[in-house]
């Protein structure tokens, strides 16, 4: 069936939440099929499941922001849009998902970016391929995937509230 809306931009973060909601969605529904085997499952299939879960909680954190700061505009960093939310609204708990290893002797903004194009490609921007293991397990993501949309949801109705 095709959908038909009217896309109203005048409530940027309803719109942000919407769309972290449907990136979550498209998330769990893809990690399912990895789960019970109705998509065969690789690395690469869990890396758009990660992408798209990674996003999502992006857009919830910016949805949230821009309901209390309407100027914000910032980038794709989850620890930073946690920090600033945490700064904004002290009284609202979360903690950013994603947590990775100590960074490598480069600036904040290169870690972010080497990050989304591990997401999202199999080399970095000169063509090199990435070194290391990569693995991914749909069974125990579907749980953090949970976890996410719960936080998300919690944190939006805190803010909402204020």
């Amino acid at each position: 069936m095709d959908v038909l809306e009217k896309v109203e931009t005048a409530d940027v973060p309803e719109a942000l939440f919407k769309l972290s909601d449907a990136y979550l969605d498209a998330a769990g529904n893809l990690n399912s099929q990895l789960s019970e085997g109705i998509w065969s499952s690789s690395y690469q299939r869990g890396q758009v499941v990660l992408f798209l879960a990674f996003h999502a909680v992006e857009l919830g954190l910016k949805g949230c922001i821009k309901r209390l700061q309407p100027s914000f505009n910032a980038g794709h960093s989850l620890e930073e849009l946690t920090g600033h939310l945490r700064t904004l609204a002290p009284e609202v708990e979360f903690e950013a998902p994603f947590g990775t290893e100590p960074p490598p002797p480069e600036s904040k903004a290169a870690q972010i970016a080497r990050f989304h194009q591990q997401l999202r490609y199999p080399m970095d921007t000169k063509g090199v391929p990435w070194e290391g293991l990569f693995g991914f397990s749909a069974e125990l993501f579907g749980e953090s995937l949970a976890k996410m949309r719960r936080d998300l949801h919690r944190v939006r109705a805190q803010v909402l509230a204020q």
